[in-house]
């Protein structure tokens, strides 16, 4: 999970961005199992919470390297955000219905 914040109006040109580039080299990757960009309006920015899905850590270490709590994020998206976490959290599913 990755979080950061855009203006309102570069949320779907980040979205785009995700949809056009990110996913396509993501599903390349063995273990690559989805994503969810999910986002959350506030008064003046829109947050917004990126999901990967993977099979395991070691399929997580292929694409990101070694630093598994460093984020992977490409200039291009870096310039339609406001700010972004530099790190990552990874979550194991205790349970998916």
């Amino acid at each position: 999970m990755w979080r950061a914040t855009a203006a309102p109006g570069n949320v779907a040109a980040y979205s785009a961005y995700f949809r056009r580039h990110v996913e396509p080299a993501l599903s390349q990757l063995e273990g690559f199992r989805g994503a969810e960009i999910l986002t959350r309006h506030t008064d003046v920015l829109v947050e917004i919470v990126v999901q990967t899905r993977w099979t395991s850590l070691d399929a997580v270490t292929a694409f990101a390297g070694p630093n598994l709590d460093a984020a992977v994020v490409e200039p291009e998206a870096i310039a339609l955000l406001i700010e972004h976490d530099p790190f990552v959290r990874h979550f194991t599913v205790a349970h998916a219905s």
